[in-house]
Formats: structure tokens, C-alpha cells, sequence
């Protein structure tokens, strides 16, 4: 007599968990999903990819954008709608997701990035996307218009490379292992957070133990018992990482 033995499951809600051994891992949850979608714990194939066709204001930014050095690129969420900000040949670019619309919002800027720069840094700060390439004055984007940021005469974002928003602060990366903290954000004066006066005299810059290297990234970790789910900026370097409270009371 034979005996048939079924096996399967309802729903996964736990979500994909590949971190552990497997057999360790839960009834609901699973190890590794490829080319799928969990909502509601329900796994479904993924969405398929759709070709949108891009189109230029003129023959030469498409040039630049289809033969170009490629040196990043960034998701912007602005108050009119949400743009991928892509940098080629020290170009700066707006790409509207839903329509294929290309804008070089550096058209009207003299003085635009390296072209030869391998990389460059973006940062969203509240309404503004500030882009950066460590040699040239940063690039202020507020909606679908750029301007370059002005830190002889108001203070405005210095030049840097890496950055991180949270708690109401921009850091910048301004040397090897050091980085600085711009002014709070204050609602009713939305540049305020674009401006390095408030903490120049008391705290200039804050710095990394050099055992531990040249910075290599910073980012917020999550911690919802701060009660707006960031917890302190994580600073990594070659050879570790430290962590700084850099909450506002």
C-alpha cells in the first residue's frame, strides 16, 4: 500500500528570508525569489517590463545622453512629480518616467560638471535634489529647473562628494574621513536646509578614526523608536564603520 503525500502553501506573508539556513527557515516564509512579487503574502509572477521610447528637446542632448560618459543616477521625488536625474558627460538630465520626456536641466548653468569624472553624487533634501561631482560648485534642482548652489554669499551647500539626508540635516563628505552637518530644516524658509552656517563655529566638522580609513558611504538606518523611523547616520569606511546620533531635540 502506497501512501501520497501532498505539500504546498497558502500564502508566505513573512517574505523571502535569505539570510539563513534552510532549514531553518519558517512555514511562511521562503529562502530566494526570482522574478516575482509578494503582496498581501500571495506570490505572483512580476509585472513585465515596458519599453517607454525617449525623447529629446534637441538632436545634441540625445547624442550626449546615447554616446556620453554615464556618471550616475537618482530617483527625485518633487513636489510636481517623480523624475529619474541622470548624469552623462557632466550633463545633467530629467527624465520623466511615465512619458520618455529628456530634459537637460544644465542647459542654462556655465559652468556644468567633468565630463571625464567617473561618478557623481546625488542627495535628495526635502524639495531639492543637490548633485555633486567633488571638484565644481553643486547643482541645485528645485522642481524641473537647476541652478548652481551659492556658497560664497549664502552659505550653500559646500563642495563634496558623498551625502545623506535625516533628522532635518544634510552631511556632505568634504575631505578623506571627515564630513560636516548643514542648518536644520525649518518649513516656513524651505532654503534654510540648503545652508552651512548653524553648527560652522560650534561643531566645523566631524571626523572618522583613521584606522578606519576614507569614507566610502553614509545612510540613516531605520529605528522607529525615534519616532520618524531614522535612527543614528552610518558612516562607512575601507576598513569599518561608525555610527553617529545626530538627532534634533
Amino acid at each position: 500500500m502506497s501512501t501520497v503525500v501532498y505539500d504546498g502553501f497558502s500564502e508566505l506573508h513573512a517574505g523571502m528570508n535569505g539570510n539563513i539556513v534552510l532549514s531553518d527557515i519558517g512555514d511562511k516564509q521562503y529562502l530566494k525569489g526570482i522574478n516575482i512579487q509578494c503582496r498581501g503574502g500571495i506570490i505572483k509572477t512580476r509585472p513585465p517590463f515596458y519599453s517607454i521610447p525617449l525623447t529629446f528637446a534637441n538632436f545634441g542632448d540625445e547624442r550626449i545622453f546615447q554616446y556620453g560618459k554615464f556618471q550616475g543616477a537618482a530617483a527625485y521625488h518633487s513636489m510636481e512629480g517623480a523624475y529619474l536625474v541622470v548624469a552623462v558627460n557632466g550633463n545633467v538630465f530629467m527624465i520623466e518616467p511615465d512619458t520618455g520626456k529628456v530634459a537637460n536641466v544644465s542647459t542654462t548653468i556655465a559652468d556644468r560638471f567633468n565630463q571625464y569624472q567617473d561618478r557623481l553624487y546625488f542627495c535628495q533634501v526635502e524639495r531639492y535634489m543637490i548633485v555633486q561631482d567633488g571638484v565644481n560648485t553643486p547643482i541645485i534642482i528645485e522642481g524641473t529647473t537647476a541652478s548652481k548652489a551659492n556658497p560664497a554669499a549664502e552659505n550653500q551647500v559646500p563642495v563634496g562628494t558623498i551625502m545623506a539626508y535625516g533628522h532635518g540635516r544634510l552631511f556632505i563628505k568634504v575631505d578623506k574621513n571627515e564630513f560636516i552637518a548643514g542648518d536644520i530644516n525649518i518649513p516656513t524658509v524651505p532654503t534654510a536646509v540648503l545652508q552651512f552656517t548653524e553648527l560652522a563655529t560650534q561643531v566645523p566638522s566631524f571626523g572618522l578614526p583613521g584606522d578606519l580609513g576614507e569614507i566610502t558611504g553614509m545612510a540613516f538606518v531605520q529605528n522607529y523608536a525615534t519616532g520618524d523611523g531614522q535612527g543614528p547616520l552610518v558612516v562607512f569606511a575601507q576598513n569599518g564603520f561608525d555610527a553617529f546620533s545626530v538627532y534634533t531635540k
